[in-house]
This record gives structure tokens, C-alpha cells and sequence, in this order.
């Protein structure tokens, strides 16, 4: 017998794997309640409510930031971006602390002609707080992308601004303290432009530029957190390996996951995968208008099965939603965007739903704004009878920085999952008694 709990934000005890089944629309974007254009963000889901950003609409028509329950109801705005107190036209997602969501808004700020702010505002869309203006120049402006937070620093990157305007790799405190570049991206064969979040292993943040490269196509990199040992894993050079790295990258512990936006065969994109030190390159699909074309966002993976979404391509030329092996077999279209009916242009990312896919679309719904959607139906997470000593299990530390140690007091085996933020498997095993995990 298996004991299954589910912690939300960090652990889940229990089946990530689940049938898919229909789609169900849980909300048009109609420009003023709702915002508009939620562009290249992903959901952030708390257990309860589905959290997303958009860059237009709202009051100000600058964005929103709006919460839903997977089942489509309980719609609330919490949040109209403005261009001087808050930033404005957010282009990625939230992440969150457990007390916090966390992003970026790529325009606006009070300094100089808004160059972009990083922000921070509670679930129920109180305690707003802008913790940094982006000043532009050398200390980098417009933030494409979510961030990433490893218990002491959040971590993004910027499109433009740094010492030669191609962008920079930044950290702050989420007080708004001790911001900080680290990299500035450069010409030539490093990369430049980052586009998408950061993921780490602990020791090095890894990522993907648009441009840059020895094919100037875009590269795949690491760094340390520090700044030290920045390394270009992979050049985009069209074919075979794509071209214009816009999503994040996804990582099984001993390969990294990724699309690139072009290229390959029919210049239309391609899915990959890469060891975490460069070696063992290999094309997973080329995207082929058929099966999906330029995909914008990224991959999330479940055990040994890929899921993303492509911007193009398909039946009605209006996006994809697939799934593919991370051997490259199995390939399947789960659904054709058509617009009205159920969105076009997904930019975004998947999120992760007790058994569904949750995610939204750029365009399509009856206001032709965007939507957001599920794939699949959502099921209870299994927990732990209520009368068990709560003191079976000990989970620390939390948040994790390098290591987490767990603890099962119990005479069964429990099966435990790590995810990232937005719902992304990044380990799973069964701890019998007491187990260790270096992150």
C-alpha cells in the first residue's frame, strides 16, 4: 500500500500521470474586466486558484492580473497595471513564495520613459509593491519572461539595456533589496536577448537567448549564480538544431528540453533535448504545419512525456496542443486551436492541474482577446486520512536552496514528486524511511 499526499507549491505526494479528456473553456478576455493578450505567461496555480497576467486591457489598458478556479468559476481581477506606479504590459508569468506572487511588467515605472518593473502582490490582490524600476542603459530594461526564485534571490533577464543594449541576467531580494546584473550579454558567439525563465540545478541557472550564437540564431547557456562560468551548451544554427530561443527550458535531472521557434527541416520549429553539460544533442520533432509551427513557450514533462503548445500550425493554422516521448516517439495533436470556439495562438505554457492541463491563448474566444482553458478534468489529490499524527512526514528545508532531506515515519511507502512553480516535474521516487536530495 502506498500512502499519497499532495503539498501544494513544492511536494506532491502522489500520480502526476492522468487520461486526458475534452476541452473546457474557463474564460473569454473581453479587454476591460478581464485584461487582454495574456502573452507569452503561463498559469500559477495555488491549489485553489489559477493566477495569470495579461498585457493589455484593464482599466488603463495596460494589463491585469486576474485569478480563476480550474472549474471556471470564482473569476476575480485583482489587479489593473498602471504605467507609473506599477509597470505595465506584462509578458510572462507569475511565480509565488507561498505568500507572494512575484513578476515582471516590461514597460512602464517612474524612471526615465518606462523602461520596466519587477512587483510583487498578494493572492487576494492586496500589498502591492513595486521593487525595482528598471532605469534603462546599463542596468538593463524591458523583462521578457517570468523569474525564478531559489529561496534567497529571484532571477530573470532582460531583452534590451546592459553595457552593449542586448540584454542582462539580473537577481533581487524579494524585498526589492540587493538587485544586482551579473551578466550582460554580448555579441558574437555567447547569446543575447534572453527570452523566457531561468531554471537552475542548484548550482547553475540555465537558459535560452533569441539571438547571438555562432549562427547568430540564438544559443542555450548556463551560469552560476554568481556570474562565474557563464557557457554556451548549444548554438541554434537553423538546421538540424532550430533557431530563436523565445520559451524556457525543461530538465529531467540529466537532459535539458527545449523549442526552438524556427528551423529545422521545414523552418518551422523543432523540439530537442541536451545533457546539461552540451553533450548529446538530439532533434526530438521538427514542427511541420501539420503537427504545430513556432512555438513561443515551453515544454512541462511527466515522467517520460513531453506536453507544450505551438503558436501555429494544425488543422485551422491557429496553434496546437501535443505530446511527444522524450525519446522523440509518440507524437500526438491532442487539440487544434479554431479561434472563436475554443482560442488561437497559444504563446504560453502549460500548467499542471491535479490530472488536467490548464493554459491560455494569445488570440481566438468571442472577443477574439484571448482565453483561458482546460485540457482534461481536474481530480481530488489524494491525501493522508485527517486522523493520522501529522508528524508522519518532515519536509525541509523549505524553500530548498541546495538540499532537501525528507522523512517518512510510516510503515508504508510514499511516493513523492518535486514540481517547480509552474507545475513542472523535476523528480519523483518512493521514500520508504528517510531520503536526500541534492538539488
Amino acid at each position: 500500500m502506498k500512502n499519497k499526499i499532495f503539498l501544494i507549491l513544492l511536494i506532491a505526494f502522489g500520480s502526476f500521470t492522468s487520461v486526458l479528456a475534452q476541452y473546457t473553456k474557463l474564460l473569454d478576455f473581453n479587454l476591460d474586466s478581464t485584461g487582454r493578450y495574456p502573452y507569452y505567461g503561463s498559469l500559477y496555480f495555488d491549489g485553489t486558484y489559477l493566477y495569470g497576467a495579461t498585457s493589455g486591457g484593464g482599466d488603463y489598458n495596460g494589463g491585469t492580473i486576474i485569478k480563476i478556479k480550474p472549474d471556471g468559476t470564482g473569476y476575480s481581477k485583482i489587479l489593473d497595471f498602471e504605467k507609473l506606479s506599477t509597470g505595465y504590459i506584462c509578458k510572462g508569468s507569475l511565480i509565488s513564495d507561498g505568500e507572494y506572487l512575484y513578476g515582471a511588467a516590461s514597460s512602464g515605472g517612474v524612471i526615465g520613459t518606462g523602461f520596466g518593473t519587477l512587483f510583487k502582490i498578494k493572492f487576494d490582490g492586496s500589498g502591492f509593491e513595486k521593487l525595482w524600476d528598471f532605469e534603462g542603459g546599463a542596468l538593463g530594461q524591458a523583462p521578457i519572461g517570468g523569474l525564478f526564485y531559489d529561496g534567497e534571490y529571484l532571477y530573470g533577464m532582460t531583452s534590451s539595456g546592459g553595457a552593449i543594449n542586448l540584454g542582462v541576467i539580473y537577481k533581487i531580494k524579494p524585498d526589492g533589496s540587493a538587485f544586482s546584473i551579473f551578466k550582460d550579454f554580448e555579441f558574437g558567439s555567447s547569446g543575447f536577448q534572453g527570452n523566457g525563465e531561468l531554471i537552475s540545478d542548484g548550482t547553475y541557472l540555465f537558459g535560452m537567448t533569441v539571438g547571438g550564437g555562432d549562427g547568430n540564431l540564438g544559443t542555450v547557456f548556463k551560469v552560476k549564480k554568481d556570474g562565474s562560468d557563464y557557457t554556451v551548451l548549444m548554438a541554434f544554427t537553423d538546421d538540424p538544431n532550430g533557431a530563436w530561443g523565445y520559451g524556457s527550458l525543461v530538465t529531467d535531472g540529466t537532459y535539458l528540453y527545449g523549442m526552438g521557434n524556427n528551423g529545422g527541416e521545414e523552418n518551422r520549429g523543432v523540439i530537442f533535448k541536451i545533457k546539461m553539460d552540451g553533450s548529446d544533442f538530439f532533434k526530438l520533432l521538427d514542427f511541420d504545419d501539420v503537427n504545430g509551427a513556432q512555438p513561443l513557450g515551453s515544454l512541462i514533462l511527466d515522467g517520460s512525456t513531453l506536453y507544450g503548445m505551438a503558436e501555429l500550425g494544425g488543422t485551422n493554422f491557429l496553434g496546437t496542443l501535443f505530446q511527444i516521448q522524450t525519446d522523440g516517439t509518440d507524437f500526438n495533436v491532442l487539440l487544434d486551436f479554431n479561434g472563436e470556439e475554443n482560442g488561437s495562438y497559444p504563446y504560453g505554457t502549460l500548467t499542471y492541474v491535479n490530472g488536467a492541463f490548464c493554459g491560455m491563448t494569445n488570440g481566438g474566444g468571442i472577443n477574439d482577446y484571448g482565453t483561458i482553458f482546460r485540457y482534461g478534468e481536474v481530480e481530488e489529490p489524494e491525501s493522508i486520512d485527517a486522523d493520522i499524527n501529522e508528524n508522519l512526514f518532515q519536509i525541509y528545508p523549505n524553500p530548498i536552496q541546495n538540499t532537501l532531506f525528507i522523512t517518512n515515519n510510516t510503515n508504508a511507502i510514499a511516493t513523492f514528486s518535486i514540481t517547480t512553480f509552474t507545475g513542472q516535474l523535476l523528480y519523483s521516487a518512493d521514500c520508504s524511511a528517510n531520503t536526500q536530495i541534492d538539488m
